[in-house]
Parts: C-alpha cells; structure tokens; sequence
C-alpha cells in the first residue's frame, strides 16, 4: 500500500481528479476533498520523507481580520519564519535555502502573483492578466505568474495562453491561505489541486512554488521541498497588494517604490500582483514607462534567470530527502533534451529504487 501510495503521488497523470476545491478563496479544503487520493499518496510521500519534528511544529492562528498575518505559535527565529525575520536559509537537515534573487548581472525576475485575471471592455482586455501578457509579448520579454488554482479554473485558456506565449507558469495555493495556519494535510492539498489545474491546462509540471504572503516556515518548507518544488520568495516587494485603498496616494507611493528599482542595475526578483485593477493598472503603468528608454536591467522570468528549466521534464519529480533520519527515497525524471521513459519504464525505475523499502 505505501509503494502504491508513493507512486501515484509522484505521477498525477495517473489521477484523474474529477472534484475540485470551490472558486471562493473563504472556503477552506476539508472533508472528502482531503481524503482524495491525489492528497493522501502525496502526504504519505511526505511523511516518508520529513521528520516527525518538522511535521509537529505548531500551525499560527489564522487572523480573519489580517488573512496576511497570522499569529505565530513557535519560534520564528528557530522556525526560519519568512514574515517575523525575512529568513530564507532554514538550519534543519536536507532543507534547501529559498530564492529570493537572480545570480546574474542587472537581471529583474519579473513575477506576478495571484492571477489570471479576466476584464474586457468593447472586446477589449483592460487591466487583466492578458492586458499584461499582450505588453510584454510586444516588447519579447516572458515573466513569471505564480498562478492560484481557484482562478485557473475559472479561465484555464489565459493559463494555456501565458504558457504558449513563453511566459514561466509556477505554483500560489489553491486559496491563497497562509500555509503556516493550515495542517500538514491541508498545505499538501493546496499545492496538489493547484498543480493538477495547472497540469490539466497546460501539461506540464512547474518546477517553482511561491508561498501566499510569503508565509513559510520550516514545516512549510520541507513540505513543498518534499513534493519536488523549488520555492520563491522575493527581495523587491511593490508593496501593490498592501495598499489600504487606490487612492492616488496609494497609486503615488507603489509608483514610486518601483521608479527606484528601475533606475538601478542590480539583480532581483520583484512582488507585484495582477489580481485587482489597481495593481494590475500600475504594472502596465510601470512596464510601459520601462520599455519607453534604454534600461541596464533586463526583465526576464524567474527561471530564466536562475538559469532553470520552468517545469520537471516529466511528471515524476526528482526530490531528495526534506529532513534526517527518514527514509531516502529518490525517483527518476528524464534529462532536459532527452526522450522521456515510458510509463512503464518510469515505474520499473521507481520500483527497483524503492524495492529496498519494501524487503
């Protein structure tokens, strides 16, 4: 039952998902939809993978009020908590470091969380992801959107567009919950019915994963690690989301925030949103002022300039361990440039690997 349980969580084209989590984001994944199979082989997965004491780190409390700040329950120094002291190199065992840059030279990883988005006025799209899309395709330049699975449900086409046009497709939630306030169980469905979305629109497994308001700890992260996703913060934050109101003072002061990352030539990966009219309108704003005039800087997506493939190279992801003293399991994924296996040569490969767990 566990060799299954492993398999099945590591191949998603072997599930075939037939009931998702509903559109609105206030509603949390529970009840049948945790005990879906797709969410039970992949936590089975992590759990032969990450330790007891990373699983048993106590969840925050989720604050209605301030869905972007939940109240910690353990030591965020200890815990490597992302929001209480912006660390992003966790000291457990097996825990890879998050990316919150790119390596090279005036390089701008341009990302867009929370989409795709939809608006259209006279056949026209207005201040949508698409709007977004067209002014980027004009100048060549592909970016990053960080989709959220209760919108790409909705409108699956803008996700296939944004992939057939270049652009770099990563993984945001289903809900866009904070994760630390969620379960061990609920964190593993987020990011399954995310992926399976994304997968059933453009076929293909994203290889990156950004947490929600950039809520992660240890836990968090050795359960992203663990189901194969590389996770991506950021160092310049356009504070676009934040804003109490749209006021032009607000509309003012993100402005100004970016001006200042435009008129630089180091390297970063940047936050803003295509969620709402206003960020998305400041985007198009900021991006249309860039391309008027020579920049040092070169917009660029995230996994162009961490030098990475976008997405695995087939639907098995190659993962190490999350954390010391579990069991090491390793699967195989095709070599960028060469024929994926067949499904049964992939499942051959995973059941010599895992034959030693089963003696």
């Amino acid at each position: 039952m566990f060799f299954s349980a492993v398999l099945a969580s590591m191949d998603p084209t072997a599930e075939q998902v037939s009931v998702y989590p509903s559109i609105d984001q206030l509603v949390m994944i529970d009840g049948a939809l945790l005990q879906a199979p797709i969410v039970q082989n992949a936590l089975a997965l992590v759990k032969s993978k990450v330790s007891a004491d990373l699983l048993n780190l106590a969840p925050s409390v989720y604050q209605t009020a301030t869905p972007s700040a939940p109240k910690y329950q353990g030591d965020p120094v200890a815990n490597c908590y992302w929001p209480s002291t912006q660390c992003t190199s966790s000291k457990a065992p097996n825990v890879t470091a998050d990316i919150t840059t790119c390596p090279g030279v005036s390089e701008w990883g341009l990302s867009f969380d929370d989409g795709p988005t939809f608006r259209e006025q006279n056949g026209q799209n207005v201040n949508d992801t698409t709007a977004l899309m067209s002014l980027l395709q004009k100048n060549n330049v592909t970016a990053t959107f960080f989709i959220v699975g209760s919108n790409a449900i909705q409108y699956p086409d803008i996700v296939k567009q944004a992939y057939d046009e270049g652009h770099q497709i990563a993984l945001h939630t289903w809900t866009h919950h904070p994760l630390t306030s969620l379960t061990n169980e609920q964190i593993v469905a987020e990011i399954k019915y995310n992926e399976a979305i994304v997968y059933k629109a453009i076929g293909k497994i994203p290889r990156f994963f950004r947490p929600p308001y950039g809520d992660i700890d240890d836990r968090v992260r050795a359960i992203v690690q663990a189901l194969g996703y590389q996770i991506v913060i950021w160092n310049k934050d356009s504070t676009d989301a934040d804003q109490p109101d749209t006021s032009d003072a607000s509309r003012s002061k993100v402005v100004s925030i970016i001006e200042q990352w435009l008129s630089g030539s180091t390297s970063f990966i940047s936050l803003e949103h295509d969620i709402s009219i206003f960020t998305t309108s400041i985007a198009l704003q900021m991006l249309q002022e860039f391309f008027s005039q020579p920049r040092t800087l070169k917009p660029l997506s995230v996994a162009r300039c961490l030098g990475q493939d976008s997405y695995l190279a087939d639907p098995t992801p190659t993962t190490t361990i999350a954390s010391a003293g579990s069991v090491s399991t390793q699967t195989y994924a095709s070599t960028p440039g060469q024929p994926s296996q067949s499904g049964d040569q992939r499942l051959l490969a995973q059941f010599l690997v895992l034959l030693p767990l089963l003696l």
